[in-house]
């Protein structure tokens, strides 16, 4: 074993050494660093993208939201002055002069025949519309003001009636049309409702305004409604440039990203710095002084105390790993300092178990077939300790030239002590037997049980099956001490339990009696006899092989000699029992009767 533990100790130092030769702990070392710097930056620049999208969010939210309001207070303002008669008397004659032009004729709008229809609504009223509109517009610095007409009809046109627009070029004239997406109509018309995120931030009321871009200008366009007739919503709006304030907002959000890419990796360093110092630094020197520790164990110098001498103080949990490596070093030290006194204690032990061991299967008959020379009966017999010692045993032997003594006994406990109540239970049973001129199995029980009650300081005890068989006549006589049901079978049927009498263990009480019966064995007839580790082999499961499993195997192959029925057994409870750990001694007899010959 010394043997075994410095092969393995010198395979792994030279294993450990040509590692570090080769720089692995170095890169271990480094790996760990750059693994945490990567590991925060990484976290950081998420927590970053996470913060810059929610603020971009926000920031595009509430500028959307204000420049919506601010447009529509404007034009709100303005539908108060242009609300005169004038206007509606322009505007209800304009749109007059456009339903009564058919659908075919109006073209796109703007062509010279159809907007000749309109040239009588130009004068002084519509002139003083168009210039009050225009003179509000410049004070309020907007880009536009215009009045348009709506059909509920909502075919997505945008009806000009009054356009404050001075520019011939870009002048919508009287009953010219714009084709939009009926959503962005509605919102002008019936208002936007907020979204989740505007509740959130407490805007509740609809807006009266919508994007669009036009021109290739992104255009904020707010409306208010003058009145209402049966066929359009007659509304004026006014139209917000925001090119610049988009400009302004993505230059904040490419500052912004910028700032928080720099303070991540900022952080990042910080935070590296800190976890390597508090962190990384500490280890490295546990491991150092582990390294050394095992070079040092393989070369005999296991005195010397590597972590004892380490400095950290950390104040968390890495203080409290260095100071518990300082103790598992000193007690690993004292164990190391024994393990040579131990490792040749465990041999002497095992050397005495096996010499127990050896002196206990010599107490036991050791034959595979007993008795070869006699014509009667075959006998086999098998045992299979879960300690390599146990308690059970097997006894047979003649009595005299024509009585055979059969024994099956199951000794309380494991081990050493149930090794050595074994024998003595076997000596005393033999010798109680052998000395009886009229063998009684029940009277030689209740002898042996107060033999063993005087001298049993341990309070152990043994059940015991005994039987004696008159090979001539096949006439059996058995006693049962708290034993398992013996098994027979008869030459013409199949194996099953005999349930016989069952008497107190021995060893248990003084004074104890017990009853024998009788059976009449044919030739051919076989007895089976067995203890509890045989019904008791468990499986994974927590499942016991049990009695019907144990007479299934028998009867497998029923006209098997007895070895092959052993066999068979122990065959059966291996495939049951799988890789679960025996927890008590197999034992087991088989003898098969062929008459006197």
């Amino acid at each position: 074993m010394n043997k075994t533990i410095n092969d393995a100790t010198n395979k792994y130092t030279n294993n450990l050494r040509a590692l570090r030769e080769n720089g692995f702990r170095i890169k271990k070392y480094r790996a760990l660093a750059t693994r945490t710097f990567i590991i925060i930056l990484i976290m950081s620049l998420l927590i970053g993208c996470v913060g810059f999208w929610i603020g971009h969010e926000l920031f595009r939210t509430i500028f959307a939201w204000v420049t919506k309001d601010d447009v529509q207070a404007m034009t709100r303002a303005e539908s108060r002055i242009v609300s005169t008669e004038e206007m509606y008397d322009v505007t209800g004659q304009i749109l007059s002069i456009y339903d009564s032009i058919p659908d075919e004729e109006k073209g796109n709008g703007k062509g010279a025949d159809y907007q000749a229809a309109f040239e009588e609504v130009y004068g002084d009223d519509y002139d003083n519309i168009k210039s009050v509109m225009y003179q509000i517009r410049k004070d309020d610095s907007m880009r536009g003001c215009f009045i348009a007409a709506f059909s509920k009809e909502k075919d997505g046109r945008m009806i000009y009636l009054i356009d404050d627009d001075p520019n011939p070029e870009t002048f919508c004239p009287p009953g010219s049309w714009d084709t939009y997406e009926q959503s962005l109509i509605d919102g002008l018309v019936e208002g936007t409702p907020p979204n989740r995120l505007e509740k959130i931030l407490g805007l509740t009321k609809p807006i009266h305004a919508a994007w669009s871009v036009r021109r290739g200008s992104t255009i904020c366009t707010g409306a208010q409604e003058l009145y209402e007739t049966d066929n359009y919503h007659v509304m004026i709006c006014m139209d917000q440039n925001i090119d610049r304030m988009i400009g302004a907002n993505w230059t904040f959000t490419r500052l912004f990203a910028l700032f928080m890419t720099a303070a991540a990796v900022v952080i990042a360093l910080i935070m590296m710095h800190v976890f390597r110092r508090r962190v990384v630094e500490p280890i490295n020197q546990m491991a150092d002084a582990a390294a050394t520790y095992s070079e040092n164990k393989g070369e005999g110098r296991l005195t010397e105390r590597y972590f004892s001498n380490l400095d950290i103080h950390t104040g968390d949990e890495i203080e409290n790993l260095s100071l518990t490596m300082k103790e598992m070093e000193s007690d690993i030290a004292d164990y190391v300092s024994n393990l040579t006194e131990m490792t040749a204690e465990r041999e002497r032990i095992e050397t005495e178990l096996d010499l127990a061991r050896q002196l206990q299967l010599g107490s036991l008959p050791d034959e595979l077939h007993a008795f070869p020379d006699r014509t009667e009966f075959s006998l086999c017999t098998s045992i299979d300790a879960a300690r390599g010692i146990g308690g059970d045993f097997y006894d047979y032997y003649m009595i005299d030239d024509d009585y055979l003594a059969l024994t099956m006994a199951d000794v309380s406990g494991k081990g050493m002590p149930a090794a050595l109540f074994m024998m003595s239970s076997q000596i005393i049973l033999r010798d109680f037997v052998l000395a009886s001129d009229n063998v009684s199995p029940a009277e030689t029980l209740a002898a042996a049980n107060n033999r063993i009650c005087d001298r049993n300081q341990m309070e152990m005890f043994v059940t015991v099956w005994l039987g004696i068989l008159e090979l001539s006549t096949g006439h059996l006589v058995a006693a049962n001490a708290g034993h398992e049901y013996p098994v027979i079978r008869r030459h013409d049927g199949e194996f099953e339990l005999y349930k016989d009498k069952h008497g107190f263990v021995l060893g248990g009480m003084p004074g104890m009696t017990y009853e024998e019966y009788e059976i009449t064995l044919e030739p051919g007839d076989v007895i089976f006899q067995y203890t509890d580790g045989v019904t008791e082999a468990t499986n994974p499961d927590n499942q016991l092989f049990g009695t019907d499993r144990m007479l299934d195997a028998l009867n497998t192959d029923k006209e098997a000699d007895p070895a092959q029925l052993l066999n068979n057994v122990s065959s059966s409870i291996d495939s049951f029992v799988r890789e679960a750990e025996q927890f008590d001694d197999i034992t087991m007899l088989c003898l098969k009767y062929h008459g006197k010959a």
